[in-house]
């Protein structure tokens, strides 16, 4: 029987536009040894039946469509249904670099006591197309974690988790729309929690009109507010919890959305796809990237 070591999560909803884009370039970088996993959550635009079609030529490994409750949900199903020793996210309106992905699945092949791995990224949207890397910032909220054990958030876009460790890490929450901090601060708050940190650029989030960020902007707010009073209490350290500062351009882009103020539309999707795609390819040609974990 084929060992799986590496299994690709792809939660989806009504992303036809967008969906085709990713699963094709994911499928230019499939290896041997890794699956992907599909949850749709009943797709009435057609992306349903597009993985149906998928799934039946062979090309995705495992596929699921029912109703789910938010994307935490169809993660959870998505992460239960996978047989890889390690989970990597892949989000169906975003963009990836597979050669930074396979650097990380064989360090953490190698390092079988690391329980998961961040990569860093970049964020992109339809009104400012550079792409704004998350270095050096996400690595000092990391090494302010390694020294002091102060939780820190990051993107689920860079998360990797080693499959054996969820009964410690646990699943995702279903109480947050934004699973990715939730899920950070919560895992690297767990004493025993060892997590290693790449500092290669992997992954761009596109942000669009279908985005959960954009559709969902007050209630994100509240999320953040909510985080910061569980994990920081009534005093919360801000500057280490917001990591590298983006928490709070993410608030203020958040409450321009509420207000209108936030033009979306500037650049097409396609426009920031292209430009990220090769964005990714450059900075990682001309960057030396490292992973950090307990030992370095």
């Amino acid at each position: 029987m084929k060992t799986i070591n590496l299994s690709y999560i792809i939660t989806t909803k009504n992303k036809i536009n967008y969906l085709p884009h990713v699963i094709e370039k994911l499928l230019q970088n499939i290896q041997p040894d890794e699956e992907i996993v599909v949850v749709d959550s009943d797709s009435n635009d057609g992306t349903k039946e597009y993985l149906a079609e998928l799934f039946k030529k062979g090309l995705i490994h495992k596929f699921l469509s029912e109703q789910d409750y938010a994307q935490a949900h169809g993660c959870n199903k998505a992460l239960l249904l996978a047989e890889g020793k390690l989970l990597k996210i892949i989000n169906d309106d975003d963009i990836f670099y597979y050669a930074g992905i396979r650097k990380c699945k064989e360090f953490m092949l190698e390092h079988q006591e690391i329980d998961l791995l961040g990569m860093d990224g970049a964020g992109t949207n339809v009104n400012d197309i550079i792409c704004h890397s998350t270095y050096p910032e996400y690595l000092n909220a990391f090494n302010k974690w390694r020294t002091d054990r102060i939780p820190f958030a990051f993107c689920d876009l860079g998360l990797m988790i080693r499959k054996s460790s969820l009964p410690y890490l646990g699943l995702f929450s279903s109480a947050f729309l934004r699973l990715d901090a939730e899920y950070a601060l919560r895992t690297s708050s767990l004493p025993k929690t060892k997590i290693a940190w790449y500092t290669g650029h992997c992954w761009v989030r596109l942000a669009n009109e279908m985005s959960i960020s954009t559709r969902s902007q007050k209630n994100m707010v509240d999320e953040w507010d909510k985080l910061e009073l569980i994990y920081f209490g009534k005093s919360p350290q801000k500057k280490y919890f917001i990591g590298f500062g983006l928490m709070e351009k993410v608030k203020t882009m958040i409450k321009r959305i509420i207000k209108k103020e936030y033009d979306l539309g500037k650049h097409s999707w396609e426009e920031m796809y292209k430009n990220a795609e090769k964005w990714l390819e450059e900075i990682n040609k001309n960057t030396d990237a490292a992973f950090y974990y307990h030992e370095n």
